[in-house]
């Protein structure tokens, strides 16, 4: 799925690629074919210095250690999360008119496929 969807990425798009080890190779199979199309990469990763970091025009890096609770990437997943929710934030303040209006349209649709029993 990563690769179809990086294949339909063109100039001027922007795509963002998880990997807890920076170092997986579909995510970096797909941010190639999405370079390869012109689109920008902004990497989340766990692993500063990684394979993803080093082809990524942005890397956001959230190094956190293991957990004995949460397991490899349990701890990482929350702190690449929080960075998902500033960059969303930081686009969102980039144009609030254009945010509320795409906020609004998808809401509604979402709102019509809530089973309420």
């Amino acid at each position: 799925m990563m690769l179809m969807s990086a294949s339909l990425l063109q100039k001027g798009d922007v795509v963002v690629a998880f990997s807890y080890s920076g170092q997986t190779l579909i995510v970096l199979e797909a941010v190639r074919q999405a370079q390869k199309n012109g689109a920008h990469v902004i990497a989340i990763t766990n692993s500063p210095g990684s394979r993803l970091t080093q082809v990524a025009h942005v890397a956001l890096c959230a190094t956190v250690d293991d957990s004995p609770l949460t397991g490899e990437n349990g701890a990482a997943r929350v702190a690449q999360l929080s960075l998902l929710d500033a960059l969303f934030l930081a686009v969102a303040r980039s144009n609030p008119t254009a945010t509320e209006a795409n906020l609004s349209r998808t809401m509604s649709v979402v709102r019509t496929q809530r089973a309420y029993w």
